[in-house]
């Protein structure tokens, strides 16, 4: 394959990819909980706006909230010159800015790892590498979210390319004894280390990037004569004291209120070491057994895993410090108990390298013994490992661009709430239907008395909305309030999620949110 076919892959890997991240955008909306952490992501972001440069709030890097609170300011500024006042934004306008930079951001680590693998692996391979990207279902899936870990692997993969251009330059530059390819070789490793702590500065594991620069450094020496020389030593040094700027410089608060600092920084390990929800055991055996297979497809995966041992066959160096970062950044995600699949986010473009560095090989064997087009049987085999990838991230970018049944219930309860209405709703916050009804009066259920707060036993509230999901921390609904719900009310009106029978997968699911139980009192909301 020339540079001119695979640039044409490419283009048509970034036209999917885009429009596989754009569609379904509005996900939720204009819910503020239908990607939970969205609305502290935005409300934070408006606060640096105001004034503050200090978060006040560091269980994530300040990176992502500067870079919402600009676009945010710069959207404000664009409404005054366009003579509309800025009051006129919703938290849905907020939340489709920092989703629509998301998605660009998601979009922009397509042409990165292509120049990745094509430094590496050639024209071809990186062709594959950016198409098994853009139909990656975990990258494309948050890629449609207004929070860190899609920015931070752009970061990290841009990064990773920086660092391993360097290396290459300063060992040719080093055996020529070439002063200028050995600055030139520095200069790129600072930018390596610039970003590398800028990717720190949107999600705190990113920091793994340091131990790839350790193993850079190490196959430099291995590979050098004279390698005691102090400036040998020097691309490791620069890289951590540029990562350090880098991080700095987009948290700056990190040293300024040390102390909030800390303490938010000791919770994080704390949450991720004892879990959050439901029992799925430790991360780096659920992650292994479920977010990377579901994450990227299971053909991707397994072709993905197999293409490791390829990959340190034909390009040892790269493999080395790509493996390097991956395995501490998984060990560090792997080791708590808090297992979301999208910790392991920036593992995902470097199996999409890791799988067409596979399936470049293979084709390449297969069409020589068949005496075949090998750019046919690369192909026919990107689509083979690829195809189940698309299919999943279609299906969930249809699901994501359909109505939240939370959405669906708050149109029609405000629309036949009468005023001075008594509601009840089950579940946590995050799952509150948004109900605008005038005098409304949300009551509260106390398991531990069985009954209302505020209220004798006989009191009932007019209106009962129950939330049933496979997610049961935040849905759980208690059995005294079922059997309420069976003896004083009447089922009127029921807003499905998910058909009925376990969730397998995707085919289970109707649309986002959870499903909703309207019930009202038997004797009328008037009695």
């Amino acid at each position: 394959m020339t540079d001119r076919d695979a640039r044409r892959v490419l283009t048509g890997a970034l036209v999917l990819g885009a429009l596989l991240r754009a569609w379904g955008l509005w996900f939720g909306l204009p819910h503020d909980q239908a990607r939970p952490d969205e609305s502290v992501a935005v409300a934070k972001a408006l606060l640096i706006l105001q004034g503050d440069p200090n978060p006040h709030f560091f269980h994530w890097p300040s990176l992502h909230l500067y870079v919402l609170a600009g676009i945010y300011g710069v959207a404000r500024l664009a409404l005054r010159l366009a003579g509309s006042s800025p009051d006129v934004f919703e938290f849905s306008h907020y939340a489709l800015l920092g989703r629509g930079y998301v998605a660009l951001a998601g979009v922009l680590t397509i042409p990165v790892l292509y120049r990745l693998a094509h430094k590496v692996a050639g024209p071809a391979a990186a062709s594959i590498a950016a198409t098994l990207l853009a139909v990656a279902p975990l990258h494309v899936r948050d890629s449609h979210f207004a929070m860190t870990d899609v920015t931070m692997t752009l970061l990290v993969t841009v990064s990773l390319h920086l660092m391993l251009v360097s290396v290459t330059r300063f060992d040719l530059a080093w055996r020529l004894q070439d002063p200028a390819g050995i600055r030139h070789g520095i200069r790129t490793m600072a930018l390596a280390g610039l970003v590398g702590g800028l990717a720190a500065s949107t999600k705190y594991n990113a920091a793994a990037i340091l131990v790839a620069a350790a193993i850079a450094q190490a196959w430099l020496v291995w590979r050098a004569t004279g390698r005691w020389r102090p400036l040998l030593w020097v691309p490791s040094v620069v890289f951590c004291l540029c990562c350090l700027v880098g991080f700095v410089a987009a948290t700056p608060f990190s040293v300024l209120d040390f102390e909030r600092f800390r303490t938010d920084v000791a919770f994080n390990f704390t949450h991720l070491s004892l879990g959050h929800g439901p029992a799925l055991g430790r991360g780096w055996i659920h992650h292994l057994r479920f977010s990377l297979p579901y994450g990227l497809g299971v053909p991707l995966f397994v072709t993905g895993l197999a293409g490791m041992i390829t990959l340190f066959w034909r390009h040892p160096g790269t493999a080395l410090v790509l493996s390097g970062f991956a395995a501490s950044f998984y060990w560090s995600v792997g080791s708590g108990l808090t297992v979301f699949a999208r910790y392991i986010m920036p593992l995902v473009p470097l199996w999409c390298f890791s799988a067409a560095v596979l399936i470049d090989l293979a084709a390449r064997q297969i069409a020589a013994r068949l005496r075949w087009r090998p750019g046919l049987v690369m192909a026919c085999l990107t689509t083979m490992v690829g195809a189940p990838s698309l299919v999943t991230s279609a299906h969930m970018d249809w699901l994501l661009s359909r109505t939240d049944t939370r959405v669906l219930a708050a149109r029609w309860l405000t629309a036949r709430l009468p005023p001075e209405a008594t509601l009840h709703q089950t579940g946590r916050e995050y799952v509150e239907v948004e109900v605008s009804s005038p005098g409304l009066h949300v009551w509260h259920y106390d398991p531990a008395t069985e009954h209302f707060r505020g209220s004798t036993r006989d009191m009932l509230p007019q209106w009962l909305v129950l939330h049933e999901s496979p997610v049961i921390e935040y849905t759980r609904v208690p059995p005294s309030i079922q059997r309420l719900a069976r003896e004083r009310y009447r089922l009127i009106k029921v807003f499905a999620a998910t058909r009925a029978g376990p969730l397998r997968n995707l085919a289970a699911v109707i649309r986002p949110g959870t499903t909703i139980s309207v019930y009202m009192r038997r004797d009328g909301p008037g009695g």
